[in-house]
């Protein structure tokens, strides 16, 4: 009998989270990041919206916005872009599914100077691969551990620069309902 309602409790759990990421459904959430050290501040937010096209491929838009303070210098951008994010077929467990994107940026972003009395505009593209886990603490939040690869491409009057990082998000996203039923 305890067999029978272990595989019924573990069969309506993959039911749930398959709903999750069907088509017509929606996902709104983002992602962000503080850093502090002695001489550095940095604060990043993301928030983004995503339709599920089909099941399992969600594509949306978000917006970027972000500052970095360092010893009299700083930098703040602003960035609005398309993504794209697919979900794996599989689960891990009831409650993790992975996911594979894509996201391109385009930040403004101003750079100063409160020692050198300077202000700098230049603009920024980023493409992002990615790959997380949302892990879902009920059947329509989830908190998703996200490995980045980031190529950055800057350019002003003053200088071109591109770069790439690893790097290693926390997203909170909350699956919303499309279908009417």
């Amino acid at each position: 009998m305890n067999h029978i309602f272990l595989f019924c409790v573990c069969l309506m759990s993959t039911v749930i989270l398959g709903a999750q990421t069907e088509k017509g459904n929606f996902l709104v959430g983002g992602r962000g990041t503080i850093g502090i050290t002695s001489e550095v501040f940095s604060a990043f937010v993301s928030p983004d919206v995503y339709y599920f096209v089909k099941d399992d491929l969600a594509i949306g838009g978000f917006l970027s916005l972000g500052t970095v303070r360092v010893n009299g210098f700083g930098t703040t951008d602003f960035g609005v872009g398309p993504a794209i994010r697919y979900y794996l077929p599989i689960q891990l467990k009831e409650q993790i599914k992975p996911f594979a994107g894509a996201q391109l940026t385009y930040l403004l972003s101003r750079q100063n100077s409160n020692i050198n009395n300077f202000d700098l505009d230049y603009n920024t593209f980023n493409w992002i691969l990615e790959g997380g886990l949302a892990i879902f603490l009920n059947p329509s939040v989830a908190i998703e551990p996200i490995v980045a690869f980031r190529y950055t491409n800057s350019q002003s009057d003053l200088f071109l620069e591109d770069g790439s990082s690893f790097n290693f998000e926390i997203g909170f996203q909350i699956y919303l309902n499309g279908n009417k039923e």
